[in-house]
């Protein structure tokens, strides 16, 4: 793997940013969002979405957020990784035990007790069954069990696991990058990722399991997604050469507000969220209020399931208590799955790859720095 090289002020340097905080905050936006479509009240709406005339909201710019965060941090976990082995180790342990715990959460114990029906009913439903193992291994989403919620607006369990399957299937991509020689070379890393946002720009219909063609595993969702994913992995590799400042922002606000009611218009609204994102996630303020703990994970996990327990226990509650409730209950489940499920899975996964488990490669000493900037 390449070597990463730092000068002067590194953004992804762990001293030098406060991404968890980033992620945590990006994660209460998609409950705020949701609350609307999960407890909506006849005019209240979300607020980015009032402002832009529904092209976006403000779970749609978090998500964005999250993307293009991972996608840059994975890729520097790939490009720190002396072996591929560890790396696809790590990411497994970061996405599936909790993903596993949740889903077995939501399916036996939401389900059943806050659903409408009850547990023999739950466990007797094959379709119940599917939703787990589908969603638990992230192969496809399965979004509703017959009968539960189905006096809810919207009957499905957990609306928002869809990106996690996307996530698992661009680690895959990853990993193959790593598989065949591509992450060797700084340039060749590039190189790859750019003709992979590319190709998906030009034929998202064609692209098995990242397109938008449900026939081959894909999803509505997924190109856009896919490449700001992509995206995030190319600024990992170039921020020595290009730094967000708040000129970025101006400019970008500026062409927000000149392409408005064009199809560039949504492009531009990612753009102000993720270089909002990064300014806040380096400025002093952010870096005030470390967080030791990545809760994010869990509240966007437990996010939507915390939302369809407050509609049952406060069915005529509007959006904004829905998603206040929704965000305390969340936080609790995220902080109990990261103290007894994730970190220590991560932590396993960080000894083991350190051990060398399943085996060692020795790593590549190339350390060329990028010249080309954005």
């Amino acid at each position: 793997m390449i070597s990463s090289a730092a000068s002067g002020f590194d953004v992804f340097n762990k001293e030098k940013n406060n991404f968890n905080l980033v992620r945590l905050f990006a994660a209460l936006a998609v409950i705020y969002a949701h609350s609307h479509a999960i407890s909506p009240t006849p005019g209240l709406v979300d607020v980015i979405a009032a402002y832009t005339g529904g092209v976006a909201h403000s779970g749609s710019i978090a998500v964005d957020i999250f993307f293009f965060l991972s996608g840059a941090l994975v890729l520097k976990s790939l490009v720190e990784t002396p072996d591929l082995s560890g790396f696809v180790l790590k990411r497994v342990m970061r996405i599936y035990p909790g993903l596993i715990v949740c889903c077995a959460i939501v399916t036996f114990l939401v389900a059943p007790i806050f659903g409408g029906q009850d547990f023999f009913y739950v466990f007797s439903q094959s379709q119940a069954w599917r939703y787990f193992y589908m969603n638990s291994l992230a192969v496809w989403n399965e979004h509703v069990i017959p009968g539960i919620f189905s006096d809810h607006p919207y009957q499905g369990l957990n609306g928002s696991l869809w990106s996690v399957t996307l996530e698992v299937r661009l680690y895959f991509v990853l990993a193959l990058f790593g598989l065949f020689g591509l992450a060797v070379s700084r340039k060749i890393i590039q190189i790859a990722l750019f003709s992979s946002i590319l190709l998906i720009a030009i034929c998202p219909g064609a692209i098995p399991i990242l397109g938008n063609n449900q026939d081959t595993f894909g999803n509505y969702d997924f190109p856009s997604h896919a490449i700001i994913f992509f995206i995030g992995g190319l600024y990992y590799l170039l921020h020595d050469s290009f730094k967000f400042t708040k000129w970025t922002l101006l400019v970008s606000i500026f062409l927000m507000l000149l392409t408005r009611g064009t199809p560039a218009f949504p492009i531009m609204i990612s753009t102000v969220g993720i270089t909002l994102a990064l300014l806040f996630g380096t400025s002093r303020v952010a870096l005030r209020f470390p967080l030791q703990n990545d809760l994010s994970y869990g509240v966007y996990l437990y996010g939507w399931p915390s939302q369809q327990i407050t509609r049952t226990l406060f069915p005529h509650s509007g959006p904004h208590l829905n998603a206040a409730v929704a965000m305390i209950i969340a936080l609790g489940l995220a902080a109990l799955s990261w103290r007894l499920v994730e970190r220590p899975c991560i932590n396993l996964a960080h000894a083991l790859a350190k051990k060398g488990f399943p085996f060692r490669k020795q790593p590549s000493t190339f350390s060329e720095r990028p010249t080309v900037a954005l």
